[in-house]
Protein backbone atom coordinates (compact mmCIF):
# COMPACT_ATOMS: atom_id res chain seq x y z
CA UNK A 1 0.00 0.00 0.00
CA UNK A 2 0.99 3.61 -0.43
CA UNK A 3 -0.57 6.38 1.61
CA UNK A 4 -0.22 9.56 3.58
CA UNK A 5 -0.89 10.27 7.25
CA UNK A 6 -1.18 13.66 8.92
CA UNK A 7 -0.63 13.84 12.67
CA UNK A 8 -2.33 16.80 14.43
CA UNK A 9 -1.77 18.04 17.97
CA UNK A 10 -5.24 18.60 19.47
CA UNK A 11 -4.22 21.58 21.62
CA UNK A 12 -1.80 23.46 19.33
CA UNK A 13 -3.18 22.24 15.97
CA UNK A 14 0.40 21.64 14.82
CA UNK A 15 0.63 18.99 12.09
CA UNK A 16 3.23 16.54 10.81
CA UNK A 17 2.81 14.82 7.44
CA UNK A 18 4.05 11.26 6.90
CA UNK A 19 4.27 9.21 3.73
CA UNK A 20 3.72 5.50 4.37
CA UNK A 21 4.51 2.57 2.10
CA UNK A 22 4.69 -1.17 2.78
CA UNK A 23 2.96 -4.52 2.77
CA UNK A 24 0.31 -4.97 5.46
CA UNK A 25 -1.28 -8.35 6.21
CA UNK A 26 -4.41 -8.80 8.31
CA UNK A 27 -4.85 -12.20 9.96
CA UNK A 28 -8.43 -12.66 11.18
CA UNK A 29 -7.67 -15.35 13.71
CA UNK A 30 -9.12 -15.46 17.22
CA UNK A 31 -6.88 -12.65 18.39
CA UNK A 32 -6.67 -10.51 15.21
CA UNK A 33 -3.08 -9.89 14.08
CA UNK A 34 -1.64 -7.25 11.76
CA UNK A 35 1.86 -7.54 10.32
CA UNK A 36 3.76 -4.96 8.30
CA UNK A 37 6.69 -5.77 6.03
CA UNK A 38 9.04 -3.61 3.94
CA UNK A 39 7.62 -0.54 5.64
CA UNK A 40 8.92 2.89 4.60
CA UNK A 41 7.93 5.97 6.59
CA UNK A 42 9.07 9.38 5.34
CA UNK A 43 8.68 12.91 6.66
CA UNK A 44 10.58 15.51 4.69
CA UNK A 45 14.05 14.11 3.88
CA UNK A 46 14.03 11.69 6.85
CA UNK A 47 13.27 8.07 5.97
CA UNK A 48 12.64 5.16 8.36
CA UNK A 49 12.51 1.61 7.04
CA UNK A 50 11.70 -1.69 8.71
CA UNK A 51 8.85 -3.90 9.82
CA UNK A 52 6.41 -4.34 12.68
CA UNK A 53 3.39 -6.18 14.00
CA UNK A 54 0.39 -5.86 16.27
CA UNK A 55 -0.83 -9.14 17.76
CA UNK A 56 -3.93 -10.33 19.64
CA UNK A 57 -5.62 -6.96 19.16
CA UNK A 58 -8.94 -8.16 20.60
CA UNK A 59 -7.35 -9.74 23.69
CA UNK A 60 -6.02 -8.39 27.00
CA UNK A 61 -2.46 -9.35 26.07
CA UNK A 62 -2.38 -7.36 22.81
CA UNK A 63 1.13 -6.28 21.89
CA UNK A 64 3.08 -4.13 19.45
CA UNK A 65 6.58 -4.65 18.07
CA UNK A 66 8.59 -2.70 15.52
CA UNK A 67 12.07 -2.48 13.99
CA UNK A 68 13.10 0.72 12.25
CA UNK A 69 16.35 1.96 10.70
CA UNK A 70 17.07 5.44 9.39
CA UNK A 71 19.57 6.78 6.93
CA UNK A 72 21.60 9.96 7.44
CA UNK A 73 19.95 13.20 8.52
CA UNK A 74 21.05 16.52 9.98
CA UNK A 75 19.91 18.74 12.83
CA UNK A 76 18.17 21.11 10.42
CA UNK A 77 16.24 18.25 8.81
CA UNK A 78 14.79 17.02 12.10
CA UNK A 79 13.47 20.44 13.17
CA UNK A 80 9.89 19.93 11.84
CA UNK A 81 9.57 16.80 14.00
CA UNK A 82 10.83 18.59 17.11
CA UNK A 83 8.50 21.52 16.48
CA UNK A 84 5.56 19.12 16.22
CA UNK A 85 6.29 17.57 19.63
CA UNK A 86 6.64 21.03 21.12
CA UNK A 87 8.07 22.11 24.46
CA UNK A 88 9.06 18.68 25.91
CA UNK A 89 11.33 18.01 22.93
CA UNK A 90 12.72 21.56 23.00
CA UNK A 91 13.53 21.39 26.71
CA UNK A 92 15.22 17.98 26.43
CA UNK A 93 17.46 19.20 23.60
CA UNK A 94 17.77 22.87 24.59
CA UNK A 95 21.57 22.89 24.68
CA UNK A 96 22.03 20.96 21.42
CA UNK A 97 22.60 23.30 18.48
CA UNK A 98 23.87 20.99 15.72
CA UNK A 99 24.33 17.28 14.99
CA UNK A 100 24.69 14.92 12.03
CA UNK A 101 23.13 11.48 12.46
CA UNK A 102 24.89 8.81 10.41
CA UNK A 103 22.97 5.80 11.68
CA UNK A 104 19.93 5.13 13.86
CA UNK A 105 18.21 1.83 14.64
CA UNK A 106 15.44 1.06 17.11
CA UNK A 107 13.74 -2.19 18.05
CA UNK A 108 11.02 -2.33 20.68
CA UNK A 109 8.13 -4.40 22.02
CA UNK A 110 5.38 -3.38 24.42
CA UNK A 111 1.88 -4.37 25.56
CA UNK A 112 -0.79 -2.32 23.81
CA UNK A 113 -2.61 -1.43 27.05
CA UNK A 114 0.59 0.08 28.53
CA UNK A 115 0.57 2.97 26.03
CA UNK A 116 -1.98 4.83 28.15
CA UNK A 117 -0.20 4.07 31.44
CA UNK A 118 3.28 5.61 31.48
CA UNK A 119 4.47 3.82 34.64
CA UNK A 120 3.35 0.46 33.28
CA UNK A 121 5.01 1.26 29.95
CA UNK A 122 8.37 1.86 31.67
CA UNK A 123 8.26 -1.58 33.31
CA UNK A 124 6.86 -3.65 30.42
CA UNK A 125 8.49 -2.11 27.35
CA UNK A 126 11.72 -3.68 26.12
CA UNK A 127 13.96 -3.07 23.15
CA UNK A 128 17.23 -1.65 21.94
CA UNK A 129 18.62 1.34 20.09
CA UNK A 130 21.87 1.80 18.18
CA UNK A 131 23.18 5.08 16.82
CA UNK A 132 26.17 6.84 15.35
CA UNK A 133 26.45 10.65 15.25
CA UNK A 134 29.10 13.26 14.58
CA UNK A 135 29.67 17.03 14.67
CA UNK A 136 27.39 17.66 17.65
CA UNK A 137 27.56 21.18 19.12
CA UNK A 138 26.27 22.14 22.58
CA UNK A 139 25.81 25.63 24.05
CA UNK A 140 26.61 25.75 27.77
CA UNK A 141 26.90 29.05 29.64
CA UNK A 142 27.32 31.04 26.41
CA UNK A 143 30.14 28.79 25.18
CA UNK A 144 30.11 26.18 22.45
CA UNK A 145 31.40 22.65 23.02
CA UNK A 146 31.72 20.08 20.27
CA UNK A 147 31.42 16.29 20.31
CA UNK A 148 33.30 15.10 17.25
CA UNK A 149 31.77 11.60 17.31
CA UNK A 150 29.48 9.47 19.47
CA UNK A 151 28.28 5.94 18.91
CA UNK A 152 26.75 3.25 21.03
CA UNK A 153 24.04 0.77 21.87
CA UNK A 154 21.43 0.70 24.62
CA UNK A 155 18.90 -1.94 25.63
CA UNK A 156 15.98 -1.58 28.01
CA UNK A 157 14.08 -4.30 29.83
CA UNK A 158 11.99 -4.38 33.02
CA UNK A 159 12.58 -0.67 33.59
CA UNK A 160 16.39 -0.81 33.37
CA UNK A 161 18.48 0.83 30.62
CA UNK A 162 21.80 -0.91 29.92
CA UNK A 163 24.09 1.25 27.79
CA UNK A 164 27.52 1.40 26.24
CA UNK A 165 28.70 4.55 24.43
CA UNK A 166 32.04 5.78 23.11
CA UNK A 167 33.23 8.83 21.24
CA UNK A 168 35.56 11.81 21.11
CA UNK A 169 35.15 15.33 22.48
CA UNK A 170 37.45 18.20 23.47
CA UNK A 171 40.39 16.28 22.02
CA UNK A 172 39.65 13.26 24.23
CA UNK A 173 38.50 9.72 23.53
CA UNK A 174 35.92 8.61 26.09
CA UNK A 175 33.63 5.71 26.95
CA UNK A 176 30.53 5.44 29.12
CA UNK A 177 28.74 2.27 30.14
CA UNK A 178 26.43 1.13 32.90
CA UNK A 179 22.86 0.52 33.97
CA UNK A 180 20.17 3.09 34.70
CA UNK A 181 16.86 2.12 36.41
CA UNK A 182 14.60 4.68 34.70
CA UNK A 183 11.37 3.10 35.98
CA UNK A 184 12.30 3.34 39.68
CA UNK A 185 15.04 5.84 40.56
CA UNK A 186 15.42 4.41 44.10
CA UNK A 187 17.07 1.32 42.63
CA UNK A 188 20.85 1.14 42.28
CA UNK A 189 22.41 2.53 39.10
CA UNK A 190 25.85 1.71 37.76
CA UNK A 191 28.06 4.02 35.68
CA UNK A 192 31.65 3.74 34.46
CA UNK A 193 33.24 6.69 32.65
CA UNK A 194 36.75 6.69 31.20
CA UNK A 195 38.56 9.36 29.19
CA UNK A 196 42.03 9.96 27.72
CA UNK A 197 43.98 13.18 27.03
CA UNK A 198 41.17 15.61 27.78
CA UNK A 199 42.24 19.22 27.06
CA UNK A 200 41.60 21.00 30.37
CA UNK A 201 41.61 24.52 28.97
CA UNK A 202 38.46 23.66 26.97
CA UNK A 203 36.41 22.77 30.06
CA UNK A 204 33.97 25.25 31.71
CA UNK A 205 35.99 25.42 34.95
CA UNK A 206 36.08 28.34 37.46
CA UNK A 207 38.28 31.20 36.25
CA UNK A 208 39.90 31.74 39.66
CA UNK A 209 42.20 28.73 39.19
CA UNK A 210 41.31 27.76 35.66
CA UNK A 211 43.88 25.71 33.74
CA UNK A 212 45.37 27.36 30.65
CA UNK A 213 47.16 24.21 29.54
CA UNK A 214 47.29 20.50 30.30
CA UNK A 215 45.79 17.11 29.50
CA UNK A 216 44.10 14.73 31.91
CA UNK A 217 43.13 11.07 31.68
CA UNK A 218 41.07 9.16 34.21
CA UNK A 219 38.02 7.15 35.12
CA UNK A 220 35.03 7.36 37.44
CA UNK A 221 32.83 4.54 38.74
CA UNK A 222 29.49 5.18 40.47
CA UNK A 223 27.03 2.78 42.13
CA UNK A 224 23.82 3.39 44.05
CA UNK A 225 20.56 5.33 43.68
CA UNK A 226 20.79 8.64 41.82
CA UNK A 227 20.31 11.74 44.04
CA UNK A 228 16.72 13.00 44.12
CA UNK A 229 15.66 16.66 44.07
CA UNK A 230 16.05 16.92 47.86
CA UNK A 231 19.57 15.47 47.97
CA UNK A 232 22.88 17.11 47.14
CA UNK A 233 25.54 15.23 45.22
CA UNK A 234 26.55 12.47 45.71
CA UNK A 235 23.46 11.60 47.79
CA UNK A 236 23.53 7.83 48.39
CA UNK A 237 25.95 7.19 45.55
CA UNK A 238 29.24 5.45 46.27
CA UNK A 239 32.19 5.34 43.91
CA UNK A 240 35.79 6.03 43.10
CA UNK A 241 37.78 8.30 40.82
CA UNK A 242 41.30 8.19 39.38
CA UNK A 243 43.11 10.79 37.25
CA UNK A 244 46.52 11.59 35.77
CA UNK A 245 47.33 15.08 34.49
CA UNK A 246 50.41 16.17 32.54
CA UNK A 247 51.94 19.57 31.74
CA UNK A 248 49.29 21.38 33.77
CA UNK A 249 49.42 25.19 33.97
CA UNK A 250 47.11 27.07 36.36
CA UNK A 251 46.53 30.82 36.19
CA UNK A 252 45.34 32.28 39.53
CA UNK A 253 43.76 35.73 39.39
CA UNK A 254 46.40 38.47 39.09
CA UNK A 255 49.26 36.05 39.79
CA UNK A 256 52.00 34.29 37.86
CA UNK A 257 51.09 30.97 36.22
CA UNK A 258 51.76 27.82 38.24
CA UNK A 259 53.15 24.84 36.30
CA UNK A 260 52.79 21.24 37.46
CA UNK A 261 54.63 18.76 35.30
CA UNK A 262 52.72 15.90 36.91
CA UNK A 263 49.56 15.57 38.99
CA UNK A 264 47.76 12.36 39.81
CA UNK A 265 45.30 11.13 42.38
CA UNK A 266 42.56 8.78 43.40
CA UNK A 267 39.64 8.99 45.76
CA UNK A 268 36.83 6.87 47.13
CA UNK A 269 33.54 8.31 48.30
CA UNK A 270 31.16 6.39 50.52
CA UNK A 271 28.20 7.68 52.53
CA UNK A 272 28.95 11.20 51.29
CA UNK A 273 32.62 11.34 52.40
CA UNK A 274 35.52 11.56 49.94
CA UNK A 275 38.77 9.92 51.04
CA UNK A 276 41.50 11.16 48.71
CA UNK A 277 45.20 11.03 47.93
CA UNK A 278 46.83 13.38 45.41
CA UNK A 279 50.49 13.61 44.44
CA UNK A 280 52.51 15.64 41.97
CA UNK A 281 55.50 17.81 41.19
CA UNK A 282 55.74 21.60 41.52
CA UNK A 283 58.72 24.00 41.79
CA UNK A 284 61.10 21.06 41.85
CA UNK A 285 59.28 19.47 44.78
CA UNK A 286 57.44 16.18 45.15
CA UNK A 287 54.25 16.59 47.19
CA UNK A 288 51.25 14.59 48.31
CA UNK A 289 47.90 15.45 49.89
CA UNK A 290 45.86 12.95 51.89
CA UNK A 291 42.61 13.46 53.73
CA UNK A 292 38.84 13.34 53.95
CA UNK A 293 36.18 15.77 52.75
CA UNK A 294 32.36 15.57 53.15
CA UNK A 295 30.68 16.16 49.79
CA UNK A 296 27.03 16.63 50.77
CA UNK A 297 27.29 19.34 53.45
CA UNK A 298 26.61 23.07 53.05
CA UNK A 299 29.73 23.89 55.08
CA UNK A 300 32.06 20.88 54.69
CA UNK A 301 34.88 20.36 57.17
CA UNK A 302 38.23 19.40 55.68
CA UNK A 303 40.79 17.13 57.33
CA UNK A 304 43.94 16.86 55.22
CA UNK A 305 47.70 16.60 55.45
CA UNK A 306 50.12 18.06 52.91
CA UNK A 307 53.68 16.75 52.63
CA UNK A 308 56.38 18.14 50.36
CA UNK A 309 60.05 17.36 49.79
CA UNK A 310 62.84 19.48 48.32
CA UNK A 311 60.84 22.56 47.29
CA UNK A 312 63.20 24.83 45.30
CA UNK A 313 62.77 28.27 46.88
CA UNK A 314 64.36 30.03 43.91
CA UNK A 315 61.46 28.83 41.71
CA UNK A 316 58.72 30.34 43.89
CA UNK A 317 56.71 33.10 42.09
CA UNK A 318 57.44 35.73 44.76
CA UNK A 319 56.89 39.46 44.11
CA UNK A 320 59.92 41.02 42.40
CA UNK A 321 59.85 44.10 44.67
CA UNK A 322 60.51 42.07 47.85
CA UNK A 323 63.59 43.27 49.73
CA UNK A 324 64.84 39.71 50.20
CA UNK A 325 64.41 36.95 47.62
CA UNK A 326 65.88 33.43 47.89
CA UNK A 327 68.54 32.61 45.28
CA UNK A 328 69.09 29.08 46.52
CA UNK A 329 67.65 26.70 49.08
CA UNK A 330 65.20 23.85 49.53
CA UNK A 331 62.25 23.47 51.87
CA UNK A 332 60.64 20.23 53.06
CA UNK A 333 57.82 19.86 55.51
CA UNK A 334 54.32 18.78 56.47
CA UNK A 335 51.13 20.75 57.13
CA UNK A 336 47.85 19.52 58.64
CA UNK A 337 44.57 21.35 58.01
CA UNK A 338 41.42 20.76 60.04
CA UNK A 339 38.35 22.97 59.83
CA UNK A 340 35.66 24.45 57.57
CA UNK A 341 36.52 24.57 53.87
CA UNK A 342 36.87 28.30 52.98
CA UNK A 343 34.69 29.86 50.32
CA UNK A 344 36.25 31.76 47.41
CA UNK A 345 38.10 34.89 48.56
CA UNK A 346 38.11 33.92 52.24
CA UNK A 347 40.98 32.72 54.43
CA UNK A 348 41.07 29.31 56.08
CA UNK A 349 39.64 29.66 59.61
CA UNK A 350 40.44 26.16 60.87
CA UNK A 351 43.46 24.73 62.68
CA UNK A 352 46.91 24.52 61.12
CA UNK A 353 49.78 22.41 62.38
CA UNK A 354 53.07 22.01 60.60
CA UNK A 355 56.80 21.46 60.60
CA UNK A 356 59.51 22.22 58.05
CA UNK A 357 63.20 21.80 57.29
CA UNK A 358 65.16 24.48 55.42
CA UNK A 359 68.49 23.70 53.71
CA UNK A 360 71.20 25.75 51.94
CA UNK A 361 69.30 29.03 51.96
CA UNK A 362 70.90 31.96 50.15
CA UNK A 363 69.21 35.38 49.80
Amino acid sequence: SDGKITLIQPDTKKSLSLSLDGTFILNRNAGLDISAKSVKVQTGPIILEGDGSASNLTAENAGISLNLTSGEFSWEEIQPILQFFGDPAKEALASLKAVDVDQFFIKTQMPLNSLSQIESLKEKMNGQVEFKIQNAVFNLEDKKYSVESLQGKATWEKGVLTHGFSGSALGSDFSLNGKFPFATLDKDSLSNIEWKNLALEKLPLPKEWGPTKGNVSGKISLTGPLPNEKETFPGRLNGNVEFQAENLVLKPNEANPIALSRLQGHGDFKQGVLTHEISGNIWGSEFDIQGKLPLNQNKPVINSQINWRGLNLAQLPLPSDMEWNPREGTLSGALTLAGPLPVAGKNFSGKLKGSFELKNLKL
